[in-house]
């Protein structure tokens, strides 16, 4: 089999498999609890963090980790929203994961404007593009879709 949709789901590296191992079987639990079984697993998480903003060179304050695409994208969406208040337009492209567009949608009622370019084939026009940044509170261009 030949399996084409690594943007969907990846199958986990080995090495990772087995340090995650015992968090997905013997020491599960709520990390943000406040009993010892789970509050442990914070510190499990926090050092897990560190690592990799060692990795990419970032500060691990600045590091969320999410469960999926969606609530990942939503955060990002809401949080240009928070920084950018002023700001009341949306460029994202018409073959957005749909986390993305049904957000966009919601958006519009609120009186923000979006526009959704359609590039045939899939090229990007850069042109179309920076015309809209100067009144852009974020842009959303996945490069996969």
């Amino acid at each position: 089999m030949i399996y084409l949709d690594h943007n969907a789901t990846t199958p986990i590296a080995p090495e990772v498999r087995e340090a995650m191992l015992p968090y997905l079987t013997d020491e599960w639990g709520n990390a943000s609890s406040s009993y010892r079984f789970g509050s442990k697993l914070k510190s499990v998480i926090e050092t897990a963090r560190a690592s990799v903003a060692e990795l990419i060179g970032a500060h691990s304050r600045d590091l969320i980790f999410t469960g999926c695409a969606t609530e990942s994208n939503n955060a990002a969406i809401h949080a240009a929203l928070k920084a950018n208040p002023q700001k009341r337009h949306i460029i994202t492209s018409a073959v957005e994961h749909s986390s993305v567009l049904n957000y966009c949608m919601a958006l519009e009622k609120e009186n923000y404007q979006g526009t959704k370019p359609s590039w045939p084939f899939g090229k990007f026009k850069v042109r179309e593009f920076e015309l809209g940044l100067f009144k852009t509170v974020f842009s959303f261009i996945l490069s996969e879709n």
